[in-house]
């Protein structure tokens, strides 16, 4: 009798994280194509800013653009060189609450 219980509270776990499981899998599956379009949506914003710089600026800002760029990048650097790891806001504490954000 008692195996018998145990399989069933065995099978009844197993189902309720199949079940998270999915819904963890649909979240992903939000999250990443907000991302996608997101990421798409900065491409085409940076590619017509840059296209309006080059139309509308002098001769030599972009090269002084991308010097201050450099310069930008390379103090906010770490000793190693690379850029801190960005950090998440901490308004947000739940996958729930990041779709909801986006």
């Amino acid at each position: 009798v008692l195996n018998l219980v145990m399989v069933g509270a065995m099978m009844l776990i197993a189902a309720r994280d199949i079940r998270d499981g999915q819904r963890k899998d649909e979240q992903l599956k939000t999250l990443n194509a907000q991302l996608v379009s997101d990421k798409q949506e900065d491409a085409n914003k940076f590619i017509e800013a840059w296209s309006k710089l080059i139309d509308a600026g002098a001769e030599g800002d972009e090269a002084r653009l991308l010097e201050t760029l450099d310069a930008l990048a390379q103090a906010s650097a770490l000793s190693s060189g690379k850029q801190p790891t960005p950090k998440q806001a901490d308004t947000i504490g739940t996958v729930d609450e990041l779709l909801e954000e986006a």
